[in-house]
């Protein structure tokens, strides 16, 4: 997999994580502070993701 692809992929994955909290927030009636701490814990576990998807440890660094 090229490393541009990994990069869209994870763009993909944090605006998901963005849309459920914000869908969880709306239809399941959770807190702020819960969906917050949500998006925070699920953003922060994609760096073991980019461990298998990155060739360049370089390009891993870009956010999203």
């Amino acid at each position: 997999m090229s490393d541009w692809t990994a990069i869209a992929i994870s763009f993909m994955y944090v605006f998901a994580v963005l849309g459920i909290a914000e869908g969880l927030r709306k239809l399941g009636h959770y807190s702020f502070d819960f969906t917050r701490k949500f998006v925070h814990v699920s953003v922060g576990m994609w760096a073991v993701g980019t461990i298998f998807l990155f060739q360049s440890r370089w390009l891993a660094v870009i956010p999203p």
